[in-house]
């Protein structure tokens, strides 16, 4: 009976020890096709969360003035201001992943003209030869933007050395702008105010490379698009020209909202905790650029039903991403 008990725990023993030999070989030599992710030296985890920092700076045209001066000056101040990406995703089935993100970012500009003499004309208000020119003028821009995003991801290792993660799902997206355009005619200020609020959902397709360089550094490009439809709402209001007349539009239609985006980093992983926990440390440079966002309108004729879109200008900010994941 003594023996019977010492062989039946040597056999446990070596089946436990052959289960984890085949666990760990099959953590860390999965090469071919799909594979766990980020398993460069463990089994991968089964969740992550993820938070980053973005700080960019956003370009739009916004034609609030026309000059027929050579010698005006004009400057143009876009500040980089500070946004936020938080998301999770958790193995689904079979390497599926599923990944959930918000991305929040603030926008602000702003623009001046100076003319020597009055020769700047402010295209936003109504047209009159004789109150409509001014030597400066100006405006800012700001607004907040959002992105909702749900991707399938499906991670294959090529070689040992690359990483190819194509995904696909849905981004629904909700963007608030205001402009503000003044204009000193005769040391008078004359406000136009705008707003140009958009929303819309679609489909989203990406792709990610990674290049693994060894001991947990590798370097990653991620280029997406996406086609969302949507509604786009602009409110427009500027200052009497003629005090009968109220020179206010207001327009609301749905339409296609394409958009892409870009970016290229670098990581570096490291283990904690006797490998339970993996934390990834992100730099990136992104660039994102939205078709058609703006759609400001301008005043033909004296009568105010006179007007149409003057600017349906693309939105377009880049600027750094510096990132953490947490994978348990």
């Amino acid at each position: 009976m003594r023996y019977i008990i010492v062989m039946a725990l040597a056999t446990s023993i070596c089946f436990s020890e052959q289960k984890q030999d085949n666990k760990t070989s099959e953590c860390q030599d999965s090469f071919a096709f799909s594979y766990p992710r980020k398993s460069e030296v463990s089994c991968s985890k089964d969740s992550e969360f993820y938070a980053e920092f973005l700080y960019f700076n956003s370009h739009q045209s916004f034609e609030y003035a026309d000059e027929t001066d050579p010698e005006k000056t004009r400057t143009k101040s876009n500040y980089y201001k500070p946004g936020f990406r938080l998301g999770m995703n958790t193995l689904f089935r079979d390497d599926w992943v599923v990944d959930i993100d918000w991305t929040y970012m603030k926008l602000k500009a702003d623009s001046n003209i100076t003319s020597n003499d009055d020769s700047v004309i402010g295209a936003l208000l109504p047209p009159d030869a004789f109150d409509n020119i001014m030597n400066t003028a100006s405006a800012r821009r700001s607004g907040d933007f959002n992105t909702l995003d749900v991707n399938l991801i499906k991670p294959y290792r090529i070689s040992r050395y690359f990483v190819s993660k194509p995904m696909f799902g849905l981004r629904g997206a909700w963007i608030d702008q205001d402009f503000h355009a003044r204009y000193f005619i005769s040391n008078v200020k004359n406000n136009v105010t705008i707003k140009n609020d958009c929303w819309g959902i679609g489909l989203r397709g990406a792709y990610e490379a990674q290049i693994l360089l060894g001991k947990g550094w590798f370097f990653y490009g991620k280029t997406a698009f996406s086609l969302l439809y949507g509604k786009i709402d602009v409110s427009q209001n500027s200052t009497n020209i003629i005090d009968t007349l109220e020179y206010q539009t207001k327009n609301s239609f749905n339409n296609i909202l394409p958009n892409a985006e870009c970016a290229l980093g670098f990581c570096y992983s490291r283990f904690f905790d006797d490998h339970k926990y993996l934390l990834t440390f992100k730099a990136a440079y992104e660039f994102h650029y939205w078709w058609n966002q703006a759609n400001i309108r301008k005043f033909y004729d004296l009568n105010p039903a006179a007007n149409d879109v003057i600017s349906d200008s693309d939105l377009s900010f880049n600027g750094f991403m510096l990132g953490l994941n947490i994978e348990f």
